[in-house]
């Protein structure tokens, strides 16, 4: 999400954002924040990311449907490229509280997958 800020302000200063067409520097910023949280997903053993991946694919969604529909509404583009993106925010904040309320508990699990060693226990059967 820091890297998604960053890139979207420093686009802001060459590439203002607009609704009427394809937002240059949201589509960058969507594109960034599919690959940082699918790649987080590949290796956590958590929910969130899958679902902020998915997220991410739905703003991607948004952008192709602005740039196949020239009848979109201005309002549409910007809420349907806006909301997943807050969503996941939430989900941070939600997977975030939860993480500390278990941890408070002594619950706690692995959080990430060691594909390494998942290998070499399917070649020992």
């Amino acid at each position: 999400m820091v890297v998604m800020v960053a890139f979207q302000m420093t686009m802001e200063k060459f590439i203002p954002s607009e609704f009427n067409n394809v937002d240059i520097s949201s589509l960058g910023t969507d594109i960034i924040g599919l690959v940082g949280f699918g790649a987080i997903a590949l290796h956590a053993r958590r929910m969130w990311p899958l679902w902020a991946t998915a997220l991410q694919i739905v703003c991607l969604g948004a952008h192709f449907s602005r740039w196949a529909s020239i009848t979109m509404s201005p309002v549409a583009y910007a809420l349907i490229r806006s909301v997943p993106t807050a969503v996941i925010l939430l989900l941070l904040l939600a997977a975030t509280v939860r993480c500390v309320v278990a941890r408070r508990r002594g619950q706690v699990d692995v959080p990430w997958q060691d594909w390494s060693m998942l290998a070499w226990h399917r070649g020992r059967n």
